[in-house]
């Protein structure tokens, strides 16, 4: 049956009134695509100035921590492996000394978190260590801990609030005998490596099982404190545990024995080259692999 000129004037009707319809969709899509277009510049502005300002306390975390020309003027020779997860770092490393005093205090720690957080946490635990060791002179490394927990407690007002932040941290105290050098050292769940010149074979001390920082009702045993008489040239690593527990695409951590066991077999090659080979071992393994954790790894010679 044909359709009635009344019919078909309906249809066209119809189909002009979808039609409008559509190009008001489109407008209107058109319209949201410009919103999102200002939405996305403003963020990507936002962030960009976000990014910005981090890269500048980057400056400013970075200017804190010893430079290499402090270090060597204190020790034969050392390297630092840094690596931050994202652009601030929630390690650091440390050293200082009195100027009335034969002493150096040197320290590697590991901050809760990383990032802001993190570095806002090392800023915290450089300034607790600058007053502890300079103006209330302490200097044996248990007590230097000791006395670091107790101000990260103040400092966080952890008695009274939900605050957990902390860190774990390596420590010595290095005195330069006449033909011996003296190491004493503390560490909260961080340890000390180290290697005589005449031994490939790495030593270890432990630290104390103990965090810095934190709230527990548990009575914490006291930080433990050993000394050594090391020969002079004698080679000490401090280290976070990042290095030792980035994964691989496997998900398998690089592991404390690996790294020890790689310290035995490079540990005789000047420190700018066991440098190079830790991080061309650590790359190996990452590879495929976001980083997980700031990366730090000290090597001083005496």
């Amino acid at each position: 049956m044909l359709q009635t000129n009344n019919e078909i004037l309906t249809q066209n009707e119809e189909i002009r009134q979808q039609q409008e319809e559509i190009v008001t969709i489109n407008d209107n899509l058109a319209l949201k695509n410009v919103e999102l277009d200002t939405i996305l510049r403003n963020l990507e502005h936002k962030n960009l100035k976000i990014t910005d300002s981090i890269r500048y306390a980057k400056t400013i975390q970075q200017a804190m921590l010893p430079f290499s020309k402090k270090i060597n003027s204190f020790f034969v020779d050392h390297f630092i492996l840094y690596r931050a997860k994202d652009i601030v770092s929630g390690d650091f490393y440390w050293l200082e000394n009195k100027s009335d005093s034969n002493t150096i205090f040197l320290a590697v720690g590991d901050c809760t978190g990383h990032g802001v957080p993190g570095a806002f946490m090392s800023l915290i635990s450089f300034y607790i260590l600058n007053d502890i060791v300079l103006k209330k002179s302490l200097s044996n490394p248990d007590t230097i801990l000791e006395e670091t927990h107790k101000l990260t407690q103040i400092a966080l007002k952890q008695n009274s609030s939900n605050n957990s932040d902390g860190m774990d941290i390596a420590l010595c105290v290095i005195t330069k005998l006449e033909d011996k050098v003296q190491v004493s050292f503390s560490g909260a769940k961080r340890p000390l490596y180290y290697t005589n010149p005449s031994s490939n074979k790495i030593e270890q001390l432990k630290g104390t099982r103990r965090s810095i920082g934190g709230i527990t009702h548990k009575i914490l045993k006291p930080f433990e404190v050993e000394t050594l008489f090391l020969e002079k040239g004698t080679t000490l690593y401090l280290t976070t545990d990042g290095f030792a527990d980035q994964n691989n695409k496997d998900n398998e951590k690089f592991s404390s024995l690996q790294l020890i066991t790689m310290l035995s077999e490079i540990n005789h090659l000047p420190l700018h080259e066991q440098k190079k080979q830790l991080e061309i071992a650590l790359d190996k393994h990452q590879e495929g692999t976001e980083q997980r954790d700031d990366i730090t790894v000290l090597g001083i010679k005496l």
